[in-house]
Formats: structure tokens, C-alpha cells, sequence
């Protein structure tokens, strides 16, 4: 069985605007914590209620960016 489940996020904004990597980095960062802080406030969680499992890491990455944010719970 695998233990990694990817998923596909798209963010719209608001307006019209075209980012630099290190501010598509820093969307990234930010989108990384947001899960992470979920994931650690016990609030909603990630994985399904009656599941046995947790999430113990968290990989985000701009589509065109190199850089890959990594965050563990």
C-alpha cells in the first residue's frame, strides 16, 4: 500500500497579477503552514475521522518552481 496521496490545488486571486518565484515560494510556504496548522490544532485534520493513520509530512511546490516546501506536524 502507499503511504503518499497527491493532490491537485488551484488558487484564483482576486486580481490579476503576475509573481516572481520568490513570492510563488512564499504563496507555497504559506500554503504549507495553513495544512500544517490544521493538521496540529486537531480541528478538522487531514486524514478521515475514523482513520488510524495522521499526516507526518506535507510537500508543496509552485507548479513552475523549483523549490519544495517541506513541513512535518
Amino acid at each position: 500500500m502507499n503511504k503518499t496521496q497527491r493532490f491537485m490545488v488551484e488558487i484564483v486571486m482576486k486580481d490579476s497579477t503576475s509573481y516572481h518565484d520568490n513570492e510563488v515560494n512564499e504563496m507555497a510556504q504559506n500554503i504549507a503552514d495553513a495544512i500544517i496548522d490544521k493538521c496540529r490544532n486537531g480541528e478538522v485534520g487531514i486524514v478521515p475521522e475514523d482513520s488510524e493513520t495522521y499526516v507526518d509530512i506535507v510537500y508543496v511546490k509552485g507548479w513552475y518552481s523549483d523549490k519544495q516546501i517541506i513541513e512535518h506536524p
